[in-house]
């Protein structure tokens, strides 16, 4: 399995398992750690408080993919600026001369075809200049995906997946990608953490869900695996190129990265459809 390091956690309270605020020093530690071992590939965005200026800092080559946004309430005749600038800040705080990847964090752009058929000529020439070498959509549900597609083929996708989400999945996009040559990358792999929580430590926000959480964790106890290798070797069993990992300290990552490797069923009844759960912008 690829990792990628996310880095939302970096130097901030991200996700609603996550106790503590990373800081910079020890953000910096991670990042080395993760070098160390292989890992040489960082998803990060402009919002992700100062995890920018924090990878720049690094005198390592990786490889670094960002996110552009605010997309949605620019007028056209004003994108080619807003999106010049937004790729030149993340170079000069990432003190890099190129990107790995550029995502569109707001996919819903694509139901505007003027607007982002514009908005992608803009980055491509870009990518022409080398100041990036591939051009991605950040999604949260796949019923974007007949819109983009429509409009353009992106060169990744990036989306949610995991044990309960099984969205991308179940409408088939894993072997559409796959026979396209379109990067895979699986993220929201632990739905955040909440995978990761005991059941009685759920927010009271989630006791709808709670046997969902319980059945869970008994599937983790009868294949005797730990809540995130279970995942981990969920992922492993599809066609995903790359899995973006965020975590808090090094412990964590150490974790992750000598995960148990073994071949599991896909346990269909523990999926759900309920976008209150599954889709963390409801939450």
């Amino acid at each position: 399995m690829k990792f990628v390091l996310g880095t939302a956690q970096l130097n901030h309270k991200y996700g609603i398992n996550n106790k503590t605020k990373t800081n910079i020093n020890n953000s910096l530690n991670i990042i080395r750690y993760a070098y160390k071992n292989k890992i040489k590939e960082i998803d990060t965005a402009p919002g992700y408080v100062n995890s920018q200026k924090i990878i720049g800092k690094i005198k390592k080559k990786f490889l670094i993919s960002s996110k552009i946004s605010g997309l949605l309430k620019i007028k056209k005749n004003n994108l080619e600026t807003h999106i010049s600038k937004q790729v030149h800040t993340i170079l000069n705080e990432l003190s890099s001369n190129s990107l790995y990847g550029v995502y569109f964090h707001e996919p819903e752009i694509f139901k505007n075809k003027s607007k982002s058929l514009f908005a992608c000529r803009i980055l491509n020439k870009f990518k022409k200049q080398n100041l990036l070498r591939k051009i991605g959509v950040s999604i949260y549900e796949p019923k974007i995906l007949n819109n983009i597609f429509k409009i353009f083929k992106p060169d990744i996708v990036q989306f949610p997946l995991n044990i309960f989400d099984q969205r991308i999945i179940d409408e088939g996009w894993l072997d559409y990608f796959s026979k396209n040559n379109i990067e895979t990358q699986a993220r929201s792999i632990f739905l955040q953490g909440l995978l990761l929580m005991k059941p009685k430590d759920l927010p009271k926000q989630f006791n709808t869900w709670k046997k969902n959480f319980s059945n869970f964790h008994l599937y983790c106890k009868k294949n005797k695996l730990t809540p995130h290798e279970v995942s981990l070797n969920f992922i492993r069993k599809y066609k995903v190129d790359k899995t973006i990992i965020g975590i808090e300290n090094i412990d964590q990552l150490k974790m992750l990265i000598n995960y148990k490797i073994k071949s599991i069923s896909n346990p269909r009844y523990l999926k759900i459809d309920d976008l209150n759960l599954i889709d963390p912008r409801l939450w």
